[in-house]
């Protein structure tokens, strides 16, 4: 009943793809300590689908999947299994985001992650499949699905 009363639910329903985000870290979080805490690794695939999913939504949870990784690493070690399922989970979502983002985008790092590095979006620079030559027409959108 709180959440009416605080700017949580303006904030969530504003700016939703933080929502998304701080939900999959969350999941991801809780199913990195079940693989550790039940040794049942299948969990860790989980974590990685959601970081992996979670990063496609805000680009700074890259860096937190990196810090993830490796606070794993303190906790239990080198444990291969873990690692390896957990990155596999992030590889595994990763790839048909970056087929999608390619087919829409025509960058597979697509639009929030193309616009951070190479600066698609700002000045001067552009989408692959968007024309501003015609501004005075007005400016339409085409994908390439």
């Amino acid at each position: 009943a709180s959440v009416f009363a605080t700017p949580v639910l303006f904030y969530s329903l504003q700016l939703w793809d933080h929502t998304i985000g701080v939900a999959c870290v969350t999941w991801a979080i809780y199913g990195l300590l079940l693989a550790i805490m039940r040794q049942k690794y299948g969990w860790a695939v989980f974590s990685g689908l959601l970081i992996g999913f979670g990063t496609w939504q805000r680009t700074e949870l890259a860096l937190f999947a990196i810090l993830l990784l490796l606070a794993s690493v303190l906790v239990v070690g080198f444990n291969w299994r873990l690692l390896r399922n957990y990155i596999g989970g992030g590889v595994l979502i990763s790839i048909p985001m970056m087929m999608w983002q390619y087919q829409l985008i025509g960058h597979p790092l697509g639009g929030t992650w193309a616009a951070q590095i190479f600066g698609y979006g700002h000045a001067g620079v552009f989408y692959p499949y968007e024309s501003y030559s015609n501004l005075e027409g007005g400016v339409t959108f085409q994908s390439r699905c």
